[in-house]
């Protein structure tokens, strides 16, 4: 496994137990607010659920069915349910019940908050409601004047109703308009004046508040006959892997002599971006496909599958990506395939900080430098329309000149031409040379809040049969961003 650093910027439902397997995050899973949106046949199929890793499958499909939009990253639905829990915990907490799990909880999760609201006194509000005129008046001296109207009992003095009204337009599709009314209308009665509110049921049209609610966990599911979560696509306008290509990642296949890494790349402030280049040697078969998925904290962030064709060079043909991926670490897993099926698998461990929007990437180090005008900022390995071959084993063949090159990311900047120094000390088979004094470096533009530095050595004069890293350190002048590099040559005779 390689390990790479990159630093840049880019009414409450009962349900049966589960299994004694469960650890405490799934045992009382369905116990809390998302225990109002589960359909009959998922409350049974939760119950049938005996470990953690079965409890996770189900919950990740059970929002993505709840999804609007499969196609992006984001679960709309699942964002709401979090703002709406938080509102209820916020607003209707009663003595040690959570505010999400009561009656006005229950209700806000699944219908969202009302077109309409109003706190009357309970006789008043059920006066109105069955046309009786103006309910009864308890002497002054009579605190606690409990009464009873059309089967309710409460205090006269205390007793609060919060009362909503919920328009057609309101309701999830697919639940039927169960009144002729223009609004569903809730009663919450706070009998005693406690702040204890519970949905009156047996009173004229709560029958059409309940048939709501009741209908409300089935209508929230807009992809009932979703069988698997989705895996994104990793790479905008990239295809996601196959289930059958994303095997080949587990095949552990590979080609001898194969050379890969990653490294921090730019494309711009704010964006984290892994630059892939795996070398083939020549004799291995061509790869045609490229494939790759990245996990973050244990779940899949995205796919890709992509036509690839390889770069060749003087130690064999180099295929080259660049990986998107989000703060914190993640795991990157490649494959390379021809038409017959996987050859090569590589798994690399990445770290992006993406605290800072101002940043240099490491030193990229080649001997293959070539003209591409047109390429875009951000595409591997491009440093101001110029292309290089990396060689990240440090392989280089006698005669060949060494290309060094970095990328300076700094948002806001206008200036044309950005100065800096550079400082640079050879090792020789693990000792040091003396220190060379720093030079003047000049970062000129490549592109949106990027600027290019670069430079070439020769290593005519180095000696073949030792090895050699040369240390770079490089450092923009006014912002203070530095980045240091060890780069190592050692000769071939391939």
């Amino acid at each position: 496994m390689k390990i790479v650093l990159l630093c840049g910027a880019v009414c409450l439902l009962t349900v049966l137990p589960v299994g004694a397997e469960h650890g405490e995050e799934y045992r009382s899973w369905a116990d809390g607010p998302e225990g109002f949106l589960l359909t009959e046949v998922e409350r049974s199929a939760w119950s049938a659920i005996a470990d953690d890793q079965a409890a996770e499958d189900f919950i990740e499909l059970f929002w993505a069915k709840r999804d609007p939009d499969l196609s992006t990253r984001e679960n709309e639905f699942r964002t709401q349910f979090n703002l709406r829990v938080a509102h209820a915990d916020a607003e209707f907490a009663e003595e040690e019940r959570r505010g999400a799990l009561t009656d006005r909880g229950r209700t806000l999760i699944l219908l969202g908050g009302p077109k309409e609201y109003a706190r009357n006194e309970i006789g008043e509000y059920l006066a109105r409601l069955y046309r009786t005129g103006q309910p009864p008046r308890p002497s002054s001296s009579d605190i606690d004047a409990h009464i009873q109207m059309q089967g309710v009992s409460f205090n006269l003095n205390k007793g609060r109703a919060d009362l909503w009204g919920y328009s057609r337009e309101q309701l999830p599709a697919g639940i039927e308009w169960p009144t002729k009314s223009d609004l569903i209308s809730f009663a919450f009665f706070d009998h005693e004046g406690e702040g204890l509110f519970r949905t009156q049921l047996g009173i004229r049209k709560s029958a059409d508040a309940a048939a709501v609610l009741d209908a409300a966990p089935a209508a929230l599911v807009v992809h009932p006959d979703l069988e698997s979560v989705p895996v994104f696509g990793l790479i905008p306008d990239v295809p996601p892997a196959t289930p059958e290509e994303l095997a080949w990642l587990d095949s552990g296949k590979t080609v001898l002599g194969v050379v890969a890494d990653v490294a921090q790349g730019a494309a711009g402030p704010g964006v984290n971006l892994g630059w892939l280049s795996v070398r083939m040697p020549e004799d291995a078969p061509t790869a045609m496909t490229m494939v790759g998925r990245l996990s973050h904290g244990g779940e899949i962030v995205g796919s890709f599958r992509t036509a690839i064709s390889g770069l060749a060079g003087s130690l064999g043909v180099v295929y080259e990506a660049a990986i998107p991926a989000p703060d914190g670490e993640s795991v990157l897993d490649v494959a390379l395939a021809d038409a017959g099926g996987v050859l090569h698998v590589e798994r690399f461990d990445l770290n992006f900080e993406g605290d800072a929007e101002t940043f240099i990437t490491p030193a990229f180090a080649g001997a293959s430098v070539e003209q591409r005008p047109d390429a875009s900022v951000g595409e591997p390995f491009i440093f101001g329309g110029y292309h290089l071959a990396v060689r990240p084993d440090g392989r280089y063949l006698k005669g060949e000149n060494l290309s060094i090159f970095c990328l300076l990311v700094l948002p806001e900047a206008e200036e044309a031409v950005r100065t800096g120094t550079v400082r640079m000390r050879w090792y020789i088979d693990g000792k040091s040379t003396p220190a060379q004094p720093s030079q003047p470096a000049h970062f000129s533009p490549a592109g949106s809040s990027t600027w290019v530095w670069g430079t070439q050595l020769p290593l005519e004069a180095l000696s073949t049969d030792r090895r050699y890293e040369l240390k770079v350190t490089i450092k923009d002048s006014d912002s203070g961003a530095s980045s240091t590099t060890k780069i190592p040559v050692v000769f071939t005779e391939d």
